[in-house]
């Protein structure tokens, strides 16, 4: 994870291309959303990089 105040980006390695990232507001919700920024490959890293538009989230990666 990288952080800058108008930009955050989330990485993992590239081998895990069958993992999609996913996100909730509160841990208490039962439901995890896609994140709809496709990832791109920056060497070999999966990198989605964006703006946070929340103060608080959480963030996890799934298997296909």
């Amino acid at each position: 994870m990288d952080r800058s105040p108008s930009r955050l980006a989330l990485s993992w390695p590239l081998v895990a291309s069958d993992y999609r990232l996913e996100f909730k507001d509160h841990l208490a919700e039962t439901q995890w959303l896609p994140v709809l920024i496709p990832p791109e490959a920056e060497g070999d890293r999966w990198v989605v990089s964006f703006k946070p538009t929340s103060p608080l989230r959480f963030f996890r990666l799934h298997k296909e």
